[in-house]
C-alpha cells in the first residue's frame, strides 16, 4: 500500500521526542517516513517505531520494521503484504 498521502501518527517509540508526531506522510526512504506535522517535517525511522495510518474509517497500526523489511515504496509491489499488528 502506498504510504505517502496517509494520515498518521507516531503511536509507539523509544524516542520521547518523536512518540505522538502526527501528520500526512509526505516522503519514505527505506529507513524512514517523513511525517509534516504541525511544527514542520520530522523524520521518523522506520526500525524505531510502530506508526498508525489512517486508512479510511480504520486505524491501522503497523510496525516500521516490517516497513522497513519490504523497502520502500519503490521496492514494493501491489503484491507486497504488510503485516499491521492490530
Amino acid at each position: 500500500h502506498e504510504l505517502i498521502g496517509l494520515h498518521s501518527r507516531v503511536a509507539e517509540t523509544a524516542d520521547e521526542n518523536k512518540k505522538g508526531i502526527r501528520g500526512i506522510v509526505v516522503d519514505e526512504t527505506k529507513n524512514l517516513i517523513v511525517i509534516e506535522s504541525e511544527k514542520g517535517l520530522k523524520k521518523v525511522p522506520k526500525k524505531e517505531a510502530v506508526f498508525c495510518f489512517q486508512l479510511g474509517n480504520e486505524e491501522v497500526f503497523v510496525d516500521g520494521k516490517s516497513v522497513q523489511n519490504v523497502g520502500c515504496r519503490y521496492q514494493r509491489d501491489n503484491t507486497t503484504t504488510i503485516n499491521k499488528i492490530s
